[in-house]
């Protein structure tokens, strides 16, 4: 048998369930769509953006919200933004607004945050009271260019602009951007080229891997634009040919003598090289270039020599030095060509004071030194050789009287056939009394 509720009591049970469905009812937001890109607000454009590039001139966007139902008076309204791959798991708040609950479509107001740097980026908005959250929008473009300078490029990040670098026999070069705070270089995405080809590196530094010209910009995506190019640097890859300078058989000249000239180990027609002395160039580069004349005649022609070769594939190098002296200035000495009986040579007092004396006989003779310590010292404080006890007379024959303090090399020959004593002067070298 059933049971009947009272007329009174099921008046009451239905007016409140009115009550409480219209309540549930009035809790209930829904969004018809995702948050979309709409004109600017500001400055009267009536075009939607289809990507957001910010930057300190710029920083304005706005999206459109729609949405039903009832929000509580409390409620408000938040933007959000995912990370670069569209992932909410900490989204960043773009806008929040409290003055909505009564629009059904409003306009929300945003600016990028300054790392904001990606493709993917994605929004929603969500409800407080009652809680609801939209399906999240397409992905976006999104960047705040904080960069928009050029770049620099060196080895290593050292700071230099060589132009140029050398990588041989199999070598590579790291190319590093240097003008960016360390605190922010790694949050950039980078383009790198390699003769106007795209590399796939996207990092502040890249390993060369092969000849051409390396240049890198900030990768901003689709606001990448006209961003300015870093300098560029450009890799020759070689081969060592280890490049020296052949030994002289002398490395110490006279003022004024005919030196040895010098020669690079590798002799090549089609290379070019420069010549340097005490790091200072002194034979412009010159393809098949690869001796140089030292010049005694110049008083400064003592130094480090060294040559640069440069090439098609090989590196570019520079020698180890050869190290060139000055021996010194000429000394006297006499030459003797006279077919005549040469009796004596007087050599003056003032050109042996401190000095060491040695008279050589060269040509058709065995070239042969004499002893002169045994020699009479006249009272002038010359020496007074008796040349007849010492030599024959006849052909053409050299007597060098040296008056050098260092190695006696460096020595004027005086020609002169009169067969009668002879005396060098101290004070014109060379001379014939």
């Amino acid at each position: 048998m059933k049971t009947k509720l009272p007329h009174a009591t099921s008046v009451f049970l239905i007016v409140f369930l009115f009550i409480g469905a219209s309540q549930v009812f009035a809790q209930t937001i829904a969004f018809t769509d995702p948050p979309m890109p709409a004109p600017n607000q500001n400055n009267g454009s009536t075009n939607v953006w289809p990507r957001a590039c910010a930057s300190s001139a710029f920083n304005d966007y706005f999206v459109t919200v729609n949405w039903v139902g009832t929000a509580n008076t409390n409620n408000e309204f938040i933007l959000e933004l995912s990370n670069n791959s569209g992932s909410f798991s900490a989204p960043t708040e773009l806008d929040r607004v409290t003055d909505k609950n009564s629009n059904f479509e409003f306009f929300m107001n945003f600016v990028l945050p300054t790392n904001t740097r990606g493709n993917g980026y994605k929004m929603r908005v969500r409800s407080t009271s009652p809680a609801a959250t939209s399906t999240a929008s397409d992905a976006y473009a999104m960047y705040y260019l904080s960069f928009n300078s050029n770049l620099h490029i060196s080895p290593n990040g050292d700071g230099t602009t060589p132009g140029n670098v050398q990588a041989c026999d199999g070598s590579s070069v790291t190319l590093t951007v240097d003008n960016l705070p360390a605190s922010s270089i790694n949050t950039y995405q980078y383009a790198w080229y390699r003769s106007g080809t795209r590399l796939t590196e996207t990092g502040p530094s890249i390993q060369t891997t092969g000849t051409g010209d390396y240049y890198v910009y900030v990768d901003y995506g689709d606001c990448t634009g006209s961003n300015p190019e870093s300098n560029h640097i450009v890799i020759n890859i070689g081969t060592s040919v280890d490049i020296s300078i052949n030994t002289p058989s002398n490395t110490a000249f006279c003022a004024g003598e005919t030196a040895e000239t010098l020669q690079a180990n590798v002799q090549n027609s089609n290379y070019s090289y420069t010549w340097y002395k005490d790091g200072v160039q002194v034979q412009a580069k010159q393809i098949g270039g690869f001796t140089y004349a030292i010049n005694t005649n110049d008083a400064t022609f003592a130094g480090s020599y060294t040559v640069k070769v440069e090439g098609p594939g090989i590196c570019t190098e520079t020698s180890s030095p050869i190290n060139i002296t000055n021996a010194g200035a000429y000394g006297k000495g006499i030459h003797i060509d006279s077919a005549g009986t040469i009796d004596d040579l007087y050599i003056d007092h003032n050109a042996i004071t401190g000095k060491a004396i040695e008279i050589r006989l060269a040509g058709a003779f065995t070239d042969k030194a004499i002893n002169v310590t045994s020699a009479s010292a006249t009272s002038g404080g010359g020496i007074y050789i008796d040349m007849s006890k010492s030599f024959y007379s006849g052909d053409v024959a050299t007597f060098i009287v040296n008056a050098s303090n260092a190695t006696g090399r460096c020595l004027l020959l005086q020609n002169d056939g009169s067969g009668s004593a002879l005396s060098i002067d101290q004070n014109t070298p060379g001379s014939d009394a």
